[in-house]
Formats: C-alpha cells, structure tokens, sequence
C-alpha cells in the first residue's frame, strides 16, 4: 500500500459522519441559528479561560491542573467549528436543502476536519470527567461557589451536550486511540511537576502512593468508559431520531440532476434533429419545384416555336396558293 493511499485509509475513518450539521437541520436559516449559537459557546469559554489565567495564571501552577487543560482544548474546539461551521454556511446555497451542500466536502476530509473531529472526541469526555470528578471527590461542603468554579467544572460540561445534539458523529472505536496521547501528555507534565516541586496538584493522585498510581489509571479507564457511553447514545440517536442519511441523499439529487440534465439534453438534441429534418424537407420540396418550373418553362419554349413554324408555312402555303389562283 503506497503512502498516500495508507494517508487516504486513515482519512476515511474521519468522513463517515459529518460534525457541522445537525440531524434536524434542513434548512440553512436553522443552520445559521447553530452557528450563532456555537459563535456564543466560544465566547463564553474564551472569556472564561482568559478570566482564570488573569487571576491563577500567577500561581505557577495554572498548567498542572487538568481542570485548565480542559478549558483550553475546548476554547480550540469551539473556535475550530465555529471557523468551520461558518465556511461551510458560505458553501450551502441560499435557497435548498442541507444534503445539497455535501458534495462541496473533501472526500477524504482535510487534515484540519479530523483535528476536529478529535478534538470533539477529547473534549466530550474529558469534560464530562472533569465535572465528575471535581464535583464528585475535590469538591468540599461550604465552599463558596464562584463563577470560576462552575463554569469549568459543569458549564463547558453543558456546551458538550448541546454539541452532541448539533453534530452527528458516531465515536467510532478507531478514533479512541487519538484521545490516549492527550492522556499520556498530562501524565508526563503532572508528573514531572510533582517530581521538581515534590507536590501533588490533587492530593487524591499521589505519585508517591500506589493509590495515586491507581486513581491515574482509574481516570483514563473512565475517559475511554465515557467514550463508549458517547458511542452507544449516539447510536440511540441515530435510532430513536433517524436523522437523514443526508449523504445517501446528495447522492441521489447529484444522480437526479445528472438525470434530467441528460434528458434536457436529448429533447434539445431530438428538437435540433426534428429542425434539421424539416429543413431538409423543405429545402428539398423547394428543390423539386424549381426543377418542376424549370422543366415546365423547357417544355413551354419548344411547343410555342413549332406553333410559329406551322402558321408560317400554313402562310406560305396561301401566299403560294394565292399566286397560282392569279395566274390562272
């Protein structure tokens, strides 16, 4: 298998299911709602995440918490398919269906839309995770609950719900390997962390301790539980809602038109011949009247100078007759 159809194989995995538009979406008003509402989801998160480097950035540690991790890959998410979900509005005609649009697609899909796609799949979990585990064993009866305590920790957890009902993506097992690096990435910068400070940024996960060991392994057992969960809800989607299959759909338009183009094509064509042939027709009834004419006026010519021959001799036969009575 050569290189770029190796590259091609590995995009295919990403072009099954587009992650713009909505199942219930038809029309490209409601798509301009979805893509409003997505340009407000990044706002907020971008607001948010700037808030909390203003104000933890000083503590030296802003980058040690999965909470901010978090914050920052969805702020890039939600910015990639606000970007992506606005180009794609350019490309949909202003009048028609959504099924229309898909044949502009890449097929394979670029490199930025599986970045995406990834993406997505990394902030679905992790975001949920996230509002789980803080809320579930970080967080302390009494604390007062600020702003910047419910947003990252249940607000972006919203967002992810109402995204899972804006796209139609499936979580396919093979794209589960992509959130596993993420994963390992953290683990790295957590634990060298805890190694130059000798502090654990969540007591529970003590690289010290064996439970801490045991509490890493637990959370990444849970992202990939959690994309599983993802994966069988948005089967229950793709069954309870049946959403079009909008792609089936583009392809029997583009077969419908190819269609009727090539019918339009053949009445042009038999209206031309049935024009050429009239022509014809009567270039050739003209054709054999002129010679009809002709033939005529030939006929007429011969008849008229015999017609003079004999009242010509008929005279000469008097004038001759006339000098024979005179002699007489």
């Amino acid at each position: 298998m050569s290189k770029s159809s190796c590259r091609n194989f590995q995009f295919q995995k990403f072009s099954q299911e587009l992650l713009l538009v909505p199942w219930f979406v038809k029309k490209r008003k409601a798509f301009q709602i979805i893509c409003f509402l997505r340009l407000i989801f990044f706002l907020v998160s971008f607001v948010t995440l700037c808030e909390t480097l203003i104000t933890e950035w000083e503590k030296g540690k802003y980058l040690v918490y999965f909470t901010h991790w978090t914050l920052i890959m969805q702020t890039i998410f939600q910015l990639s398919i606000t970007v992506s979900s606005y180009r794609f509005l350019k490309l949909w005609p202003k009048t028609g269906q959504s099924y229309e649009l898909f044949p502009f697609l890449p097929n394979p899909p670029k490199l930025r839309f599986c970045l995406l796609w990834v993406q997505w799949e990394i902030v679905f979990s992790t975001t949920i995770l996230v509002s789980i585990f803080f809320w579930g064993l970080l967080y302390k009866k009494g604390t007062k609950v600020s702003y910047n305590m419910v947003e990252p920790h249940g607000g972006n957890c919203l967002f992810t719900f109402f995204e899972f009902f804006f796209n139609r993506a499936k979580f396919p097992c093979s794209h589960w390997w992509f959130v596993l690096p993420y994963g390992i990435l953290y683990m790295v910068v957590y634990i060298i962390y805890y190694f130059m400070s000798e502090i654990a940024p969540y007591q529970i996960i003590d690289p010290s301790k064996f439970s801490g060991w045991v509490w890493f392994v637990f959370v990444w057992v849970l992202i990939f539980f959690l994309l599983l969960i993802g994966k069988f809800f948005a089967y229950l989607r793709e069954k309870l809602l049946k959403p079009s299959n909008y792609q089936q759909l583009a392809q029997d338009e583009q077969q419908e038109t190819e269609i009727e183009k090539q019918s339009d094509t053949d009445v042009e064509l038999g209206i031309i011949q049935e024009d050429q042939d009239e022509l014809y027709q009567q270039q050739g009834e003209e054709m054999l009247k002129n010679e009809e004419n002709e033939q005529n006026e030939d006929d007429k010519v011969p008849t008229g100078s015999e017609e003079e021959k004999e009242e010509q001799l008929q005279k000469e036969n008097d004038n001759e007759n006339k000098d024979e009575t005179e002699e007489l």
